[in-house]
């Protein structure tokens, strides 16, 4: 077993020639030298006049150093078989974490999307494909594609609970991030933090394609709720009406989206 000792204090041990401990005990707990149980067993410092060496020991063990003629009655079997039984528990426990880790893992099977596939929909006159939704990432991140039509885009709006991606495909985007704009062009991208107040809208006239990512996901669930059904592949849709910008309003907050509103 490899030891790690860190932070160890070589200060000479008063009447111990070259001030090292001749003798290791092995004691199953982590920063031992406040655990006042073993203090008393081995004796506290302050009732010997030798220094108290704390030291660390892979996984979990403090290493105690003290010479042994300043050691008590104590029992170097006991010691070495807490060790041994702390280390089966280590063990064990080490093991039902990777397990419960491996388990997670596995809680969901790879996606594959080619061009033709993923749930379509128009959402406020945009063209949304799904790549991938919380159900196929465990709830980390979603992704669809985003064909915004000229004029299209949503209004100034903050999300309180995810980061927000793009990355332009085609065309051009036209980002108000605060104060800021920018016009974003083919192979750019933009991260906006959550509490990120910013706006996207296509300005030109012809269609854009982009790929926007929200970590983590259920942003998507908004969208499926007020989406207007479209046919696979499609790549237009009618301008929002007024019925669908007011449902949009009304849910937002629901998914933590604060959307203001042109005053003109």
């Amino acid at each position: 077993m490899n030891f790690l000792v860190d932070q160890f204090d070589w200060t000479t041990a008063p009447g111990v020639p070259g001030g090292r401990s001749s003798i290791m005990l092995l004691a199953p707990a982590l920063h031992i030298g406040g655990d006042a149980s073993v203090k008393r067993a081995i004796g506290a410092p302050n009732q010997v006049d030798e220094p108290f060496y704390p030291c660390r020991l892979t996984p979990r063990f403090a290493v105690l150093f003290r010479h042994p003629a300043k050691i008590p009655g104590i029992c170097l079997a006991g010691c070495a078989a807490h060790a041994a039984g702390a280390l089966e528990v280590t063990t064990q426990r080490v093991n039902r974490e990777r397990a419960n880790r491996r388990d997670q893992r596995m809680t969901h099977t790879p996606t594959l999307r080619t061009p033709d596939e993923g749930r379509t929909i128009a959402v406020v006159g945009d063209i949304y494909r799904f790549l991938a939704t919380g159900e196929d990432t465990n709830g980390k991140y979603a992704m669809w594609e985003a064909i915004v039509l000229p004029g299209g885009g949503p209004p100034l709006h903050v999300h309180s609970r995810e980061e927000e991606g793009f990355y332009i495909l085609e065309g051009e985007i036209a980002f108000q991030v605060g104060e800021k704009r920018i016009v974003a062009s083919a192979e750019m991208f933009a991260n906006m933090p959550v509490g990120t107040p910013h706006s996207f809208k296509n300005e030109s006239g012809k269609p854009a394609r982009m790929l926007i990512s929200v970590a983590p996901a259920g942003l998507e669930k908004m969208f499926f709720e007020i989406a207007v059904p479209v046919a696979q592949g499609a790549t237009t849709a009618a301008p929002p009406t007024k019925e669908e910008i007011e449902r949009l309003l009304a849910i937002a907050p629901q998914y933590g989206i604060e959307i203001t509103l042109p005053t003109h």
